[in-house]
């Protein structure tokens, strides 16, 4: 819960009155403050404590990927499922290879129900391996029971190839 507590004061008028009227009178027995707590509703049991469950499978496109040829753009399907119970603030971390470049992320399956994550860069230039690292949100909260699939897409750099092996 979120815990939050009021400190007031009173203030006397110099009259004794406002708006023709008296003021009221002060139990000074009482404290200048109260402190209450505002639960957040959640889906995690009578514990209050949320266990997800989260499991993640990537798969590329294909075997091989080469250089030079007409579609220079990798796929990976990635599926995210949660076993457990909500997980909140969930979020999907992967690393774009040196060479490539991040194209986006598609959500696979009903269009009308499903939207795709929201995805950015956790800093602002590349690690000294020239690897990008991505984060996506996916859920807050991502429900019990739920799977999650998309396809997260990489292009080859045309200026910039990768020269070393990559892995995803």
């Amino acid at each position: 819960p979120i815990h939050w507590t009021v400190n007031y004061t009173f203030e006397e008028s110099k009259t004794g009155r406002i708006r023709d009227k008296l003021e009221p009178a002060i139990d000074t027995t009482l404290p200048l403050s109260f402190q209450n707590k505002i639960s957040i509703a959640n889906n995690c049991g009578k514990d209050d404590v949320c266990v997800p469950d989260l499991k993640v499978t990537a798969v590329t496109d294909r075997e091989k990927f080469l250089l030079g040829t007409q579609d220079n753009t990798m796929q990976i399907n990635v599926t995210v499922q949660n076993g457990g119970e909500d997980s909140y603030e969930t979020k999907l971390y992967f690393d774009v290879p040196e060479g490539f470049e991040y194209s986006g992320i598609e959500a696979i399956g009903d269009k009308t129900t499903t939207t795709a994550p929201s995805c950015s860069p956790t800093s602002d230039k590349p690690d000294e391996n020239g690897k990008w690292t991505f984060a996506c949100e996916l859920g807050n909260p991502l429900p019990a029971n739920t799977v999650l699939s998309n396809v997260v897409k990489i292009t080859a750099n045309e200026k910039n190839p990768p020269i070393k092996p990559i892995e995803i």
